[in-house]
């Protein structure tokens, strides 16, 4: 039954930059196409720095 909940832990692990290669084509395609939408690429950017 615990193993069907979510891991708090593997949530944290979760994060921009660690869960996906940030300097992979299909990442950085994505977070282009996402945030420029949003105006937020560079807010992003600063974020994971």
């Amino acid at each position: 039954m615990s193993h069907k909940k979510h891991h708090p832990e593997r949530k944290d692990e979760m994060k921009p930059g660690e869960a996906l290669d940030i300097e992979s084509p299909i990442f950085s395609d994505w977070i282009i196409g996402h945030y420029q939408d949003m105006g937020d690429l560079q807010e992003f950017e600063s974020d994971l720095l």
